[in-house]
C-alpha cells in the first residue's frame, strides 16, 4: 500500500468520537425514554451506561449512578433496545453519606429497529371532533376581552425568560409535571394549559409531553 492508498483510506474510515452530555435531572418526576444506541464497557456484560437516543434524535448517557448502574446489571440493554427512566427524587439519608438518587427503570429487549415517533402535535382522523359535544368552543367577543385582560397581568417576557433557562438547563421537551414543576422553581404559577392559551406559538403539548419552540 503506498501513503496516498493509505491516506485516501483513512481519510474514509477514520473514526471520530463525540461527546455525549450526561444526563441530569434535576426535578422529580424528570424522564429519559428512547433507543439504546451503545452501552459501555462493550467487552463486558456488566453494562454500567448507555447512550439513549430520544424522540427529538439528541443523545444522552446515564449517570454512573448506583441505583441504575444495579438495574441496567439485573437486565443488561442492549443497542437498539428501548429504554425508559424516571427521576424518582433522593431517598434516605445515612449520616456521613449523601442522600442516595433514586430512579425507575424499564428495559425492552427487541428483536427488530423500532422507529420512534418525533413528538409533533397531530391529529389522527379517529381522533377529530365527531360530535356536537367535541366541537371545540369559538370564544365570544366578551370572553375574549376577559382572556385579553388575563394575559395582561402575565409578565410574557418573564416567562420567556423563564422558557430560554428551562431549554438552556434541561432541554426543549419535557413531561408535564416536570415542566410545571420547573416553571414554579422560577417563581411562575401555571399550568402547561394556561401557558398554552397565553403563548400558543411557544408551547406545544403532545402525549409525549411539553415542547417549548422560541
Amino acid at each position: 500500500m503506498s501513503f496516498e492508498e493509505f491516506l485516501k483510506e483513512a481519510r474514509e474510515k477514520a473514526k471520530v468520537r463525540r461527546f455525549v452530555e450526561t444526563w441530569k435531572p434535576q426535578n422529580e418526576g424528570d424522564e429519559l425514554y428512547g433507543v439504546v444506541e451503545d452501552v459501555f464497557p462493550r467487552w463486558n456484560p456488566n453494562v454500567i451506561t448507555c447512550i439513549v437516543k430520544t424522540p427529538e434524535n439528541k443523545r444522552y448517557m446515564l449517570p454512573r449512578n448506583k441505583v441504575l448502574v444495579s438495574f441496567l446489571a439485573e437486565d443488561p440493554p442492549k443497542p437498539g433496545d428501548l429504554i425508559y427512566v424516571r427521576y424518582e427524587g433522593e431517598g434516605r439519608k445515612k449520616e456521613g453519606f449523601k442522600a442516595p438518587k433514586l430512579f425507575a427503570v424499564y428495559v425492552k429487549h427487541v428483536t427488530e429497529p423500532v422507529e420512534i415517533p418525533t413528538p409533533t402535535a397531530t391529529v389522527k382522523a379517529e381522533e377529530m371532533p365527531k360530535t356536537e359535544e367535541e366541537v371545540p368552543k369559538v370564544e365570544t367577543a366578551g370572553e375574549i376581552e376577559v382572556h385579553e385582560e388575563r394575559e395582561a397581568e402575565h409578565d410574557v417576557e418573564k416567562i420567556k425568560e423563564a422558557l430560554r433557562r428551562i431549554v438552556k438547563e434541561y432541554r426543549v421537551y419535557l413531561a408535564n409535571v416536570a415542566f410545571e414543576k420547573a416553571l414554579k422553581s422560577m417563581g411562575i404559577e401555571m399550568t402547561v394549559d394556561e401557558l398554552k392559551k397565553l403563548m400558543p406559538d411557544t408551547i406545544k403539548t403532545t402525549k409525549w409531553g411539553v415542547m417549548i419552540k422560541l
